[in-house]
């Protein structure tokens, strides 16, 4: 019985942290190059990240503390979407700035806030500190920070067509993205908050890739674990085993941390506003008109994404009716049609879906006919070879399975993860037997990672869950 007890005590670390150690330890014995990645150029990188994860940390706690949001990664994604929010809602004005004058002015606009909230001086003080630490190492190290002749590019679309969409914002501004995207219909939403980070980090003259800019999505990550409702033993096994994760697949981590294509940013978001959407839509608060505004924003993002949001506003506003201010969530996509609409010569709703027949395509799924069903079991296999991430999405499966089970018939974040994976794991294959059959099945492993954060953090709730609920019966 005590070791029975002791099992079901320690889920996180048995299930979750001990097997991901175990996976690394293998991998490090079969390929020595994993420890030669212990470089000084590395060291470097991680000093940046460092301070920057201090900055950032303290920007946010006082942003939080004075406007009293109550969850720091809230307050982090409000700070970063704001930028957006200004050049994608004023356009109008926007459009005659450099992106260097937007980030100014959005700038100055906090800085405001927080005077008007009576910040006090030795707060201010200390931000102004740790981002001056933070600038100073980046400045006296850039020339390494910034060298990427060892840097592997993974993915061809990048240097063509994301790394085109950020250059544009960033050497230019957001209107200049917008009227000359290379990617018809592909929302800015990401693509601007990495240009944002750039000009806090570093604020080169022309845009340029460095590393460490994307490796701060650990630290995001990180802060958001630490927001999560569990023991705090478990949030320290939760980020442990977040960074075994990435650090046993180097597929993973670029998509996540170092990819201009930013699934993880995209993973990131989607997963912070999916674990709050429920309390605001439930509960109407000074903070909700803003959360729906940011959270609208998503569809700017991914396609896979920016179809689930639409689903969930369209429900929320048209059927659950909790909390009207939802439909503050609608703003930033109709601006965004409206100013496609008055400055380009074509109106492009998503990206990729200019040429597809919509009716045809429903009719198709409708009568299953005209469809390449193998390549159901092709993305399957393809996902299946990434075997800790693959372990981690089974786990998370069997475990909402189980407690959606066992627990009360309210509807939780527990059950809305789980729809939304399956969801999205499901148009991920309707996409491939319908209207992408002879296109190449390995990116679906990219867009199935677009869940990776809520299927993380939804088995590490779940997982805690199992835990208190088995100490609870001892007693």
């Amino acid at each position: 019985m005590r070791i029975v007890n002791l099992f079901k005590s320690n889920l996180l670390i048995i299930l979750i942290f001990l097997p991901l150690l175990a996976n690394l330890l293998n991998n490090i014995f079969q390929d020595s190059d994993i420890i030669s990645n212990l470089s000084y150029v590395n060291l470097v990188n991680f000093l940046s990240v460092c301070l920057g994860s201090v900055f950032y940390l303290n920007l946010f706690m006082k942003i939080n503390k004075y406007l009293k949001i109550q969850s720091i990664t809230l307050t982090s994604l409000f700070f970063l979407i704001s930028y957006f929010l200004f050049d994608s809602i004023f356009v109008f004005l926007s459009k005659n700035f450099s992106f260097s004058i937007s980030y100014l002015i959005v700038s100055s606009l906090w800085l405001l806030i927080l005077i008007f909230k009576k910040i006090k001086i030795l707060d201010i003080s200390s931000i102004g500190l740790t981002y001056f630490l933070f600038r100073y190492f980046n400045h006296k190290y850039f020339d390494i920070l910034s060298n990427n002749l060892k840097y592997q590019e993974l993915n061809s679309d990048v240097p063509y067509q994301w790394n085109q969409i950020v250059s544009m914002i960033y050497n230019e501004n957001y209107f200049y993205s917008l009227t000359n995207n290379p990617i018809s219909g592909q929302g800015l939403l990401l693509s601007h908050i990495q240009a944002l980070l750039l000009k806090i980090n570093f604020d080169t003259e022309n845009f340029i890739f460095i590393k460490s800019n994307y490796n701060l999505i650990i630290f995001f990550s990180l802060l958001f674990i630490f927001d999560l409702d569990i023991k705090k033993k478990n949030k320290v096994i939760c980020c442990l085993s977040f960074i075994l994760i990435l650090i046993n697949n180097d597929w993973l981590y670029y998509l996540i941390t170092n990819s201009l294509m930013l699934e993880g940013l995209a993973s990131l978001l989607f997963a912070v506003f999916t674990y709050y959407f429920l309390q605001f839509l439930t509960t109407k608060n000074r903070a909700s008109k803003f959360f729906f505004l940011c959270f609208g924003s998503l569809v700017l993002s991914k396609n896979f994404i920016t179809l689930i949001v639409f689903f969930l506003m369209l429900t929320s506003l048209f059927f659950l009716k909790k909390n009207k201010d939802v439909i503050y969530a609608f703003i930033p996509y109709i601006f965004y049609l409206t100013y496609q609409r008055i400055y380009s010569a074509e109106v492009q709703t998503f990206a990729y879906t200019n040429e597809i027949d919509f009716n045809k395509l429903l009719l198709d799924l409708f009568y299953l006919r005209n469809l390449e069903l193998q390549n159901i079991l092709n993305i399957l296999k393809q996902f299946l070879i990434d075997k800790p991430t693959s372990y981690l999405f089974i786990l998370f499966f069997l475990t909402s399975v189980y407690y959606i089970s066992k627990s009360s018939k309210r509807f939780s974040f527990i059950q809305l993860s789980f729809i939304i994976v399956i969801l999205n794991y499901l148009l991920v294959n309707i996409l491939y037997v319908s209207y992408w059959q002879n296109v190449e099945y390995e990116s679906s492993y990219r867009y199935i990672i677009n869940t990776f954060h809520l299927v993380f953090i939804t088995l590490c709730i779940n997982l805690n869950y199992f835990e208190v609920l088995s100490k609870n019966k001892r007693i």
